[in-house]
């Protein structure tokens, strides 16, 4: 989309799509009113394949019915739900600030632990937005029962003004005037290091769950760790249980009257913890009031800006906090920490580039198409993150991220495989997702389920926006039979997936050698990725051409990127192939009967991307040409350990590639080929293997294999590729 005027959207204007996930994609919009009058916004939209899914938009209206009955202060507010052209979207609240994990992760790498008085304001802020919510009422005025079931640091937005925003109420559950429950019951939802006793028996949750959430998160400010901690197993296990050690013992500067504040909200029994969000605002309130009885309000903004100082002004932005502020900030300081000042940098990242990933990241999705700016992309990040069902969506509300960070989302089949990155568990299951890891360095990623070998894999530096890591996980999450206690929720009704591609080294074989490629556990789901898109008209044809060329690499192994691979999304129910290829300079494309059109750029693993090329799209009647532009590092795709690969294979030597076998893609769709990337010695290479058409490749090192599809979830069937050494 022009990055100048951007995409009309009914009322709203489409500037930037800066997250994108397996169900929804995020838009940073403007609202136009008359006069002229703009007001920025957060437009979250279904992706196309997921309109005629009635049991989704049935989800995602329930999604709308709970925001939108929210208006408080301190919930990040949704004020908008439609379908525009058979698109179902909500508008939303753009919210110019960090999530508190962010911010108390910052003060940790700075030497300093969050102010007590700080953390019970901003906690006391949440328990205000939660009281709210669970007392909310119907037209009627019966009680709509809501609870978030997902409060976390990741969930809390502290504004660079200081206002304290709850979001992310996507897998609240609400029960309807008459009782009945409108989400799953039993279904474990959120993440489970913040889960109370009766979400890790999978008990149904009363807003008492959110309370204990609410002890656990105050705990982690003011302890500077969770309460519990290791494997999903064990923590489920700890929190039942109750077993945790007390704040005081762990941080001795912690005051008996905040500690008691946290063992109430963290009793095990719900009858034991306050009864209300209130109480436990109240109890923090007084707290505040006796140990600094001249706390501001406007402590928390200067913390936001004391954490992002250096980030901020290296973007332009000058939000200094008071000096005399600062001066106070020596008395939280770590003891044995270096203590560094923002501001007393020499350029280098003061936070998330430095560290190990800790367990505490956002749980999001980023992803910068190509006609938003450089700058642009490093401040934007979606802030929250919805869960329809038991797959990830995407935040309700945006705010800012700086540093060169990406994000991860992982997913496994079974669902449910605990998370660790970098040797440290996450708390999170999949599917998860993690925000602000260093785009510099390699990340150890590794997922496990009890009794199974773990998934392990080296993620490299990239400039990607967004990496997708998906593992095929086999058998039970507990060994000897049977799930674990409160878990039967978690295992996915969908046939599992094969194992993860393992590598084939052909050189040293002689002879033909093969690939199986499944329709459903190789298939790439194009709009998922961070392709750039295009929306079309399905009764218009469109003839495709490519312009430009980027680069990807660095130093002497830098290269040209002058091709893409395009992806055309027919309506839900539409028959036919599924329509997919490649273009470069030489060759056009013609497109028909298709509502998106998808374009990516692919880059070897540790590549850097640069540069943008240019697929002009002419519709052939009218002759009216729109520019969709693919940046090689924002809109590039890196083949992973899940599709099927062959390694080994001599560059000096010609190789021929054979595909036989039929697959289906969906309900009616049928494959016009499989998709293969050589990575050649000297120029990698696309292109689409046909079945009964031997294609031949030379200069090749490995060679990948997928389907590109929009849902693989209902794909069916397999096809072989013979891989003979010597022309055919």
């Amino acid at each position: 989309m022009p990055s100048n005027s951007g995409q009309p959207f009914g009322k709203y204007l489409l500037l930037d799509r800066i997250a994108a996930g397996g169900m929804a994609e995020i838009f940073r919009a403007k609202y136009v009113a008359a006069a002229g009058v703009t007001k920025s916004v957060v437009i979250k939209r279904i992706l196309p394949h997921y309109a005629g899914n009635p049991a989704f938009v049935s989800m995602f209206t329930n999604e709308a019915k709970i925001a939108m009955s929210l208006a408080h202060g301190n919930i990040a507010q949704v004020f908008d739900f439609g379908e525009i052209d058979g698109e179902f979207f909500l508008a939303m609240e753009f919210v110019n600030g960090q999530s508190l994990s962010r911010l108390a992760r910052g003060l940790r790498d700075l030497g300093y632990q969050v102010p007590l008085p700080i953390a019970a304001y901003i906690m006391a802020a949440v328990c205000s937005g939660l009281h709210y919510a669970h007392l909310l009422r119907d037209e009627q005025g019966r009680p709509l029962g809501i609870v978030h079931r997902d409060v976390s640091p990741q969930n809390v937005i502290v504004s660079f003004e200081g206002q304290v925003k709850l979001v992310d109420f996507g897998i609240a559950k609400i029960r309807s005037a008459g009782g009945r429950q409108e989400t799953e019951h039993g279904a474990m939802k959120g993440k489970y290091v913040y889960f109370s006793p009766e979400q890790a028996r999978s008990k149904p949750p009363d807003g008492r769950s959110d309370i204990f959430a609410a002890g656990i998160v105050l705990y982690e400010l003011i302890v500077g760790r969770r309460p519990f901690e290791g494997k999903m197993i064990e923590v489920l296990s700890k929190i039942s249980k109750g077993t945790f050690v007390p704040p005081s013992l762990i941080n001795p500067e912690v005051p008996r009257a905040l500690e008691l504040i946290v063992l109430r909200a963290m009793a095990l029994r719900p009858e034991d913890r306050y009864q209300t969000a209130v109480e436990m605002q109240d109890a923090l309130r007084h707290y505040l009031h006796e140990a600094d009885p001249t706390f501001s309000a406007e402590s928390v903004s200067h913390l936001a800006r004391f954490v992002c100082h250096d980030e901020l002004e290296r973007e332009g932005i000058r939000l200094e906090p008071p000096a005399e502020f600062v001066e106070r900030m020596r008395r939280w300081r770590i003891p044995g920490s270096a203590g560094k000042r923002p501001g007393s940098t020499t350029g280098e990242v003061t936070s998330s580039e430095k560290r190990a990933p800790g367990a505490d990241d956002h749980v999001d999705t980023e992803v910068a198409p190509a006609a938003m700016g450089r700058r642009t992309r490093r401040l934007l990040t979606a802030a929250g993150v919805l869960v329809l069902g038991v797959a990830a969506g995407l935040g309700g509300s945006v705010g800012l991220l700086r540093g060169r960070t990406y994000t991860l989302e992982v997913d496994s089949q079974p669902p449910g495989a605990a998370v660790r990155l970098d040797g440290r568990d996450m708390g999170l299951a999949t599917p998860a997702r993690i925000e602000n890891l260093s785009a510099d360095r390699e990340h150890e990623l590794e997922l496990a389920v009890a009794g199974q070998p773990p998934f392990k894999q080296t993620l490299p530096p990239t400039r990607q926006h967004t990496l997708q890591v998906q593992a095929a996980l086999k058998g039970r999450l507990v060994e000897g039979g049977g799930a674990a206690p409160g878990l039967s929720q978690v295992a996915d009704v969908r046939d599992p997936l094969d194992e993860p591609a393992v590598p084939v080294p052909v050189a040293a074989w002689p002879g033909v050698r093969r690939l199986e490629v499944s329709a459903r556990a190789h298939a790439l789901a194009v709009p998922a990725t961070a392709a750039a898109r295009m929306r079309l008209d399905p009764a218009s044809t469109y003839r495709l051409a490519l312009e430009g060329v980027g680069a990807a690499g660095e130093g002497p192994g830098r290269r040209a990127v002058h091709e893409v691979v395009w992806f055309a999304e027919r309506p839900t129910g539409s028959s036919g192939n599924a329509a997919f290829g490649t273009l470069d300079q030489t060759r056009a494309a013609t497109v028909s009967g298709a509502r998106a059109l998808y374009a990516f750029a692919v880059r070897l693993p540790g590549e850097q991307g640069a540069g943008t090329l240019k697929v002009r799209v002419t519709e052939a009647t009218s002759r009216r040409t729109a520019v969709l532009p693919v940046e090689v590092g924002a809109n590039g795709f890196v083949p992973g350990d899940r599709f099927p690969r062959m390694i080994g294979l001599d560059p000096t030597a010609v190789y021929s590639l054979d595909v036989s076998g039929r697959v289906s893609l969906g309900a009616s769709g049928t494959s016009a080929g499989v998709l293969y990337f050589v990575d050649g010695a000297e120029d990698p290479s696309v292109g689409v293997l046909q079945a009964g058409a031997v294609r031949t490749v030379s200069g090749a090192r490995s060679l990948w294999l997928t389907f590109p599809d929009d849902d693989p979830a209902d794909n069916r069937g397999e096809v072989s590729v013979s891989v003979a050494a010597g022309p055919p």
